[in-house]
């Protein structure tokens, strides 16, 4: 498009929305004829429309608080359920169903994982006051996580991120909550929590990217593996890097991974033939 065209169409657009203009003289300001000036308007309300539609998308996603993981597909009844994503208004509304004993059961796990604090007493874990500072932090953590990693792992719930815990004794969920920094004295504000070495989950990513895509990791996505882990880790939870730089990698570009998987493929059968 020249630029005498585009700054005809500007002069066009222009008139037509201050409404000082007859349909002629937009045509003759744009040097464009009636039917592409249609395909014009046609293209600004389909852009209004798909505005409409991303506000109304946001209002609802709003209304649902933000993700804190997503579900894979499974199969259920001879059915595939597709992923789903859990929002803070799931939880909501889990957390609302539980009977007495799973709300003992969740609090006992929110305990062991040092939700509570460094220095807090299991015998005070259903003060109502404790329990909601607790869901809160989970419900942040699980936050923090789902910006980075697109799993169940962190949705604070018996049946992903503390699943287990409901079985355990008491003197389990002790050990497990002194295991996670936890029963030092009071005033510490919180265990410590040791930061994996940058430099070297950049170096795991990096190999993960080579191996699953074929290609070096961006910039961008070192820094958000990274911070993932990073939140992982602060969250209390046991980080396997290597497997979840190779998840990582494929998430950032499931049709490359696709491409190197074949390639990779097609290799093994050329070696089974002898022909690699």
């Amino acid at each position: 498009m020249s630029d005498a065209y585009g700054a005809g169409i500007g002069q066009a657009v222009g008139q037509f929305v201050r409404g000082n203009a007859d349909s002629s003289a937009l045509y003759d300001a744009a040097n464009i004829s009636p039917e592409d000036m249609g395909a014009l308007f046609a293209a600004g309300r389909q852009r209004e429309e798909r505005q409409a539609f991303e506000d109304r998308l946001a209002e609802l996603r709003a209304a649902r608080g933000a993700p804190l993981g997503y579900t894979q597909q499974r199969r259920v009844a001879g059915r595939y359920v597709p992923r789903q994503t859990y929002y803070e208004q799931d939880f909501l509304g889990y957390v609302n169903n539980l009977d007495v004993d799973d709300q003992a059961a969740l609090a006992r796990a929110m305990y062991a994982q040092g939700l509570y604090g460094r220095s807090a007493d299991i015998a005070d874990i259903m003060d109502p006051a404790l329990m909601v500072d607790a869901l809160q932090g989970a419900v942040y953590q699980a936050r923090d996580y789902a910006q980075f990693f697109e799993d169940s792992r962190m949705i604070p719930t018996l049946q992903h991120r503390f699943a287990g815990y409901e079985d355990m004794t008491d003197e389990e969920i002790l050990a497990e909550f002194i295991r996670r920094g936890g029963g030092g004295g009071g005033g510490g504000g919180g265990r410590v929590v040791r930061l994996p070495d940058p430099a070297a989950l950049r170096d795991t990513l990096e190999a993960a990217s080579s191996q699953v895509l074929g290609r070096t990791a961006t910039d961008a996505e070192k820094r958000m593996f990274v911070e993932g882990i990073n939140a992982a880790v602060r969250a209390g939870e046991s980080v396997d890097v290597g497997a979840r730089a190779g998840v990582f990698a494929r998430e950032q570009a499931p049709v490359e991974a696709g491409a190197m998987d074949l390639k990779n493929a097609g290799n093994l059968v050329l070696r089974a033939l002898g022909l690699g």
